[in-house]
């Protein structure tokens, strides 16, 4: 069963916990006994935040920026970031391997880029997309990458082979945000054309679509 949530431009609370401003970001924990608890602030960016993610584990974060940079922070810990630089351009988003080994960027400049989490540093680029790259996820199994972009397709990656494996053409819009089942069967993808549609990559072909919203739907999950 494949459960989404739709989430529109307004934050969420959750979203409000991890909200990126300006080139600083501001981390609360839920955890204490105030409502938001006390925040701390990551500064180090020199343009805009556009994600950041938890490790698996919880104990570092990754930010990604318009400045074109990948920082890595030591969480509640107040200590100058790592820099990472490989994109030609700004990076849009950011998401871990489920084992936390590895995590995965997306550009401007068209690419995906993977980086080690045991060395800190770039492995290899996955080219193909012809415009800019908003989105992109790892599998729960850690063998592919999901991704989409301005060129409104949704892409395969073998992650193995450092290769594409299969292009999904049928947004009329941007692709926003892609996730995976669970079971990594299918790919669900949200667009700017204000749909919402499920990509069999067993049968390479779409299964489901959703006219999901009067306005873009940026984003949503699975149960």
């Amino acid at each position: 069963c494949f459960c989404i949530f739709f989430f529109f431009k307004q934050k969420t609370a959750y979203e409000m916990l991890r909200s990126l401003v300006g080139s600083e970001m501001c981390i609360r924990d839920r955890s204490t006994q105030s409502t938001w608890g006390s925040p701390n602030i990551f500064s180090g960016h020199t343009g805009p935040v556009t994600d950041i993610k938890f490790s698996p584990q919880g104990s570092v974060l990754v930010s990604t920026s318009l400045d074109e940079t990948v920082k890595i922070w030591q969480n509640q810990v107040k200590s100058k970031p790592l820099t990472l630089k490989a994109h030609s351009a700004p990076v849009r988003s950011v998401n871990f391997s489920k084992s936390g080994q590895s995590f995965v960027t997306s550009s401007d400049d068209k690419t995906l880029k993977v980086w080690s989490m045991t060395d800190k540093k770039f492995q290899f680029s996955l080219i193909g997309h012809t415009n800019w790259v908003h989105t992109a996820e790892f599998s729960n199994d850690d063998n592919f990458i999901a991704s989409g972009g301005d060129d409104k397709a949704v892409k395969l990656w073998d992650v193995t082979k450092k290769k594409e494996i299969q292009s999904f053409v049928d947004h009329r819009g941007s692709i926003l945000k892609v996730r995976f089942h669970p079971d990594t069967s299918c790919i669900a993808s949200c667009s700017s054309d204000k749909k919402i549609k499920l990509w069999d990559i067993r049968s390479n072909r779409l299964i489901q679509h959703y006219d999901a919203h009067a306005d873009t739907a940026v984003s949503y999950t699975h149960l």
